[in-house]
């Protein structure tokens, strides 16, 4: 439901460059997430729209993120998991949650579909959601072609950054 930004940093306005104004003369303060954010695009395999043309996702929740923390600069105290239901965008759902480490088999994502049948991907290793960065996880529901590809971004004010694989990933 919300964002947090932030900058640690003493500005010095007599002075240029990094801790002072910019080149033509602003506040240098370049800001970062604290928190993590998860992109989830999913698309229905073909075994599903073959039999049911118009099947379509009804429900999408992202199971066993830490809901409670304490956030400070350098690092977050996390307790206490949850279900987050995304927030659908432009054919994707996105979630920002507290940065963490979940172990293999705690973090699922459950798609329900408009025929009544649920399916769910289970991250099978363990992943470190740091800070100011994007995660994504594109999602093939259903068993033709299940092919799940687990990237990351860095996440900064200005830009997205650049894709980094972190392994192919397999479900049904």
């Amino acid at each position: 439901a919300a964002d947090r930004v932030y900058v640690k940093r003493t500005v010095n306005p007599a002075t240029t460059g990094n801790g002072g104004l910019t080149a033509d003369g602003k506040i240098d303060l370049p800001l970062r997430h604290i928190l993590s954010k998860i992109r989830l695009t999913l698309t229905i395999g073909t075994d599903i729209t073959d039999e049911t043309p118009d099947a379509a996702i009804t429900t999408v929740v992202i199971k066993n993120l830490i809901k409670y923390g304490t956030i400070k600069l350098s690092d977050g105290t996390n307790t206490a998991t949850v279900d987050i239901p995304p927030c659908a965008t432009d054919g994707s759902y996105e979630a920002i949650f507290l940065p963490q480490t979940v172990s293999s088999g705690q973090l699922s994502v459950e798609v329900t579909l408009s025929t009544g049948k649920t399916y769910v991907y289970t991250l099978s290793s363990e992943c470190t959601f740091a800070a100011n960065t994007l995660y994504k996880l594109p999602i093939q529901v259903g068993t033709s072609t299940p092919n799940v590809t687990f990237t990351k971004e860095g996440i900064t004010s200005d830009s997205w950054g650049t894709d980094n694989p972190l392994g192919d990933k397999i479900t049904d």
